[in-house]
């Protein structure tokens, strides 16, 4: 099935593409109002744990790893039997050859399955005033429709704006794309969920989709990516606490598939290989229905391909 999708999606015609994406805008849209299968409060989605977690990185256009993980038998099994969420850190576009196969692969799949796949939003579905650099889909797009590239590409960018910017499973793990908002203190999950609703004037948004976890700094500092900021374990424990968490999983680095931070509370996971990166691993999380978030079994729930 999961096979069938991806050669369809691959052999898509312009008007095939965009219906595709009308369908997922609407499915989102429905979402953010708390009207889909998801729980979800505007931007932030509530996963509950009466199925178990699966878990991908950034893909970056890399159709080929992307169809690696979804084709294994454990993972299509599951995720037709409904007995898993399928969650998606975001940055699906930019830097691979297939940006528009990989978006609509995923598109796709949350149109047919809306009450187990999550896609999350990364620093590369950005809002309009913070475009990540390269950011080639429109150049891969042109490549791939011709004259209804742009048509397209419009389509995508408004799906861009009413993709999720975080999720929270069983109560205990916070998934994102890049990482937390320093301001612990004065933070709450409204602002959470309201973060896009709140940017510019706010820049949790910001933060929630560029910054990283460091190792070499308690608090918090600058970004050398420009936006976002570096945040040290203590705003790790910080945030944790304050919302009862226990893990936080984000994407957004390149790794060999993953990596650890801050005593083994932040997971990063990164589902695509080779160029620009030049990594040999790709990483997902397969975290199975009742299992508890310690690190022995989080680390033995990670798999590589």
């Amino acid at each position: 099935m999961f096979n069938e999708i991806i050669e369809y999606i691959s052999k898509a015609s312009a008007n095939e593409a965009l219906e595709i994406l009308f369908r997922f805008t609407d499915i989102l849209r429905r979402e953010r109002e708390g009207k889909g299968s998801i729980k979800a409060i505007h931007g932030l989605i509530e996963l509950s744990g009466d199925k178990g977690l699966i878990v991908l990185g950034d893909i970056h256009g890399d159709l080929n790893t992307l169809q690696k993980i979804l084709l294994r038998e454990d993972v299509e099994k599951a995720v037709k039997a409904n007995q898993v969420y399928l969650v998606f850190l975001g940055d699906y576009v930019d830097r691979g050859l297939y940006s528009a196969e990989v978006y609509l692969t995923i598109a796709y799949l949350k149109a047919e399955y809306p009450d187990r796949i999550v896609t999350l939003r990364g620093n590369h579905e950005p809002p309009p005033n913070l475009t990540p650099y390269p950011h080639d889909l429109p150049y891969r797009l042109r490549a791939k429709y011709g004259e209804e590239w742009n048509t397209i590409y419009q389509h995508m960018f408004t799906t861009f704006q009413l993709l999720p910017h975080a999720a929270i499973y069983r109560g205990e793990i916070f998934l994102v794309h890049g990482g937390i908002p320093v301001n612990v203190s004065e933070l709450t999950l409204h602002d959470i969920a309201y973060a896009d609703i709140y940017y510019p004037k706010k820049t949790i948004l910001e933060e929630l989709l560029w910054s990283d976890p460091d190792e070499y700094v308690d608090e918090w500092t600058y970004s050398p990516r420009g936006a976002g900021y570096l945040f040290g374990r203590n705003v790790t424990k910080r945030f944790l606490s304050k919302f009862n968490l226990k893990l936080i999983i984000r994407g957004h680095e390149p790794c060999e598939g993953y990596k650890f931070n801050h005593e083994n509370k932040v997971l990063t996971l990164f589902s695509r290989k080779g160029s620009p990166y030049y990594n040999y691993n790709a990483a997902y999380l397969f975290l199975a229905k009742g299992k508890s978030t310690t690190f022995s079994n989080i680390k033995n729930s990670i798999r590589l391909i």
